[in-house]
């Protein structure tokens, strides 16, 4: 069972660590400038939609993955 739990090394290897600190980045930004200006630029705004979805995709893709492979492994 412990062969399936992922691994710092393995996270990083599929950039979900990457992905998940950029999101964090750019959203923390978001919040700042938001609190600090009281409004976003365009361009940012965009940005942070077209990163938080990319890094929910993601996400729901590795989950799907690990689904098909647990249900793979339970037919052998």
């Amino acid at each position: 069972m412990s062969e399936n739990k992922p691994t710092f090394w393995s996270l990083l290897k599929e950039s979900i660590i990457v992905q998940s600190f950029i999101t964090l980045a750019v959203v923390s930004v978001d919040l700042y400038l938001y609190v600090v200006q009281g409004s976003l630029p365009q361009g940012l705004d965009s940005l942070t939609y077209i990163v938080v979805s990319f890094w929910m995709g993601t996400k729901a893709q590795h989950a799907v993955e690990g689904a098909v492979s647990k249900a793979t492994q339970r037919k052998e």
